[in-house]
């Protein structure tokens, strides 16, 4: 038995040890967290455990059809069942990155913490940690466990969990697809995931607005290094000017990635005194989750992110060229 298999059969006792738990993700939660989220409450519900799962704001136009209709989700402190014996987090990095309430703490919610996560740079900071830096996603981890442990997978949750695996290969398209996570998507196709439904709502269904926001992006783009970093700059009137929701805006920078020559693409997002850098590599060389540590984030070797504090967007520009230029192209 490897590890992988340890560290899940030890979250699936930890699950069974509490009978009604919150499921929580990261920030600003994308296609892997949704689906991980919800997909791991299904298929609690089909073993008669109760989850509930929260969200802050509202889930993406393209995953709403994809996820349980019936999922419960928790709005914070002050409902009547507001009681958790415990915290799952999901696909989310340190404590401080956890989506809560304001002025909520996990330890107000429950003193009993599970980590699942495929981020090599996971603090642990749960009871139980099960993190998979080989895992392509964290819905990828969620479904392995499931499968070893024999339980049957409803078709919601595999759909759900299908869709997170999905999104975070970029439709299996990027270096993080394995044959472990092709053979694990092959088994949620088996078990009811709607494969073709997935497909078609992440790639082949993209607003018209969607699309004007991405032309202007490009339009916009600045090519550095020799045109092999690009950024481009997505502001919140940009948003408003072509009406897309913010919620609708992840894989935006997967538009600068794809363009031929291109080894490092940055999305810079300013608002509220601090702007965030969405990070991107197509190759191994340029290992964007080291230039997102130095600025105070983390990631992966090929995706990334982190918030310059305290700057405005050309100070914010600046800091980014200066130390891809010293890690990355210098020397």
């Amino acid at each position: 038995m490897n590890a992988g298999q340890t560290a899940g059969e030890d979250v699936l006792a930890w699950l069974r040890a509490h009978p009604r738990v919150l499921l929580t993700a990261h920030e600003r939660p994308d296609g892997d967290a949704f689906g991980t989220l919800f997909g791991l409450q299904a298929a609690l519900a089909g073993l008669g455990r109760e989850a509930a799962v929260y969200i802050r704001g509202s889930v993406p136009r393209k995953y709403e059809r994809l996820l349980p209709s019936n999922a419960k989700v928790w709005q914070g402190p002050g409902q009547d069942d507001d009681s958790f014996d415990g915290v799952v987090c999901l696909d989310v990095t340190e404590e401080a990155r956890v989506d809560l309430p304001d002025d909520t703490r996990l330890e107000q919610i429950s003193d009993s913490i599970c980590v699942v996560d495929h981020h090599p740079d996971n603090q642990r900071f749960g009871a139980v940690n099960w993190i998979g830096p080989d895992m392509a996603a964290t819905a990828q981890m969620v479904a392995m466990m499931w499968r070893t442990s024999g339980q049957p997978i409803c078709p919601p949750a595999a759909t759900a969990l299908l869709t997170g695996l999905v999104a975070d290969t970029g439709g299996f398209r990027f270096q993080n697809t394995t044959p472990d996570a092709l053979k694990t998507a092959a088994w949620l196709v088996e078990s009811g995931a709607d494969y073709r439904g997935i497909m078609d709502a992440l790639f082949m269904s993209e607003p018209r607005a969607r699309r004007v926001l991405e032309a202007r992006l490009l339009e916009h783009a600045v090519f550095c290094f020799n045109d092999s970093l690009v950024y481009s700059v997505l502001t919140d009137e940009l948003l408003d000017e072509i009406g897309v929701d913010k919620e609708d805006t992840e894989g935006l920078i997967d538009t600068l990635k794809v363009i031929e020559g291109v080894d490092v693409a940055c999305l810079l997002q300013p608002g509220d005194g601090r702007v965030r850098v969405s990070m991107r590599s197509r190759r191994g060389e340029f290992p964007v989750n080291e230039l997102a540590h130095v600025l105070g984030g983390g990631g992966h070797p090929l995706a990334a992110g982190a918030w310059i504090e305290n700057a405005t967007l050309s100070e914010a520009v600046e800091t980014l060229l200066t130390t891809t230029q010293r890690m990355f192209y210098d020397g």
